[in-house]
């Protein structure tokens, strides 16, 4: 988003206009207080980042990204001081990548604390670097088969140190999710006291039930005092009436 301060200022302002909340794709490298400043203020809720690698030498030999791990991590703590979430992508299976390099990627996600966040497998694409690096031999009718989640023929392009990476890419993020559930425990009622009743009956149903999801996974005194927190009751009841609209 921040392709220059103006042109996040102009965004604000038209997002303020339009009294809704928004998010955007933002780089570890572009963001300022000063927009963030702005942004929080304007309705933005949730902010994209492509971290990709917990390894300097990935991020800029292989993935070109001109980014450190250090402007990742100071990047993730300034938006969260501004209230606005974030989302973050990781990758594994890069070409040359070790094993040591994989781990520091884990131990990266584990250290930003995303409130959202997902890993991917590389795909290379045809007519990119990487691809000329990987020069995978897969068959024109196969082509489509390709996918960041993995597949029979994730072993035709993986160059990396590590062999089996559907399995590799399930425990990170098996491990993070449980984490990832409280977060967002969390972030839901400072979430939904920044909604007015206006807001309230234009959020998608999509977004209600994964808020009554996210909320029914908490268990014993945790949900009982949940329970007890008058303004998130108050919430409750809002969008169990606009359901109750929507439904009909």
């Amino acid at each position: 988003l921040s392709v220059s301060k103006d042109y996040v200022k102009n965004i604000c302002l038209i997002m303020k206009e339009l009294g809704m909340l928004w998010g955007a794709q933002e780089r570890v490298n572009t963001v300022s207080a000063s927009n963030l400043r702005d942004m929080a203020k304007s309705g933005c809720v949730q902010l994209d980042f492509g971290i990709e690698s917990g390894s300097n030498r990935v991020l800029n030999e292989i993935a070109k990204k001109n980014i450190t791990v250090e402007q990742s991590l100071s990047s993730q703590r300034l938006v969260k001081s501004f209230g606005i979430r974030t989302f973050s992508n990781f990758m594994i299976g890069f070409p040359t990548e070790t094993r040591k390099e994989m781990g520091d990627t884990f131990k990266l996600a584990k250290k930003i604390k995303s409130d959202e966040y997902i890993f991917a497998i590389l795909m290379p694409i045809p007519g990119t670097p990487i691809w000329d690096m990987v020069n995978p031999d897969i068959p024109p009718d196969r082509m489509s088969e390709m996918n960041f989640f993995g597949g029979e023929l994730v072993d035709l392009y993986n160059r990396s140190e590590v062999k089996n990476l559907e399995r590799v890419r399930t425990k990170f993020t098996n491990s993070l999710y449980i984490r990832s559930r409280f977060r967002k425990l969390l972030f839901y009622p400072r979430f939904l006291f920044k909604l007015s009743k206006k807001n309230f009956s234009r959020l998608p149903n999509r977004i209600v039930i994964d808020l009554l999801y996210e909320i029914n996974l908490a268990k014993g005194q945790m949900i009982y005092t949940l329970k007890n927190i008058k303004p998130l009751r108050k919430a409750v009841r809002s969008i169990k009436r606009n359901l109750y609209k929507r439904s009909y």
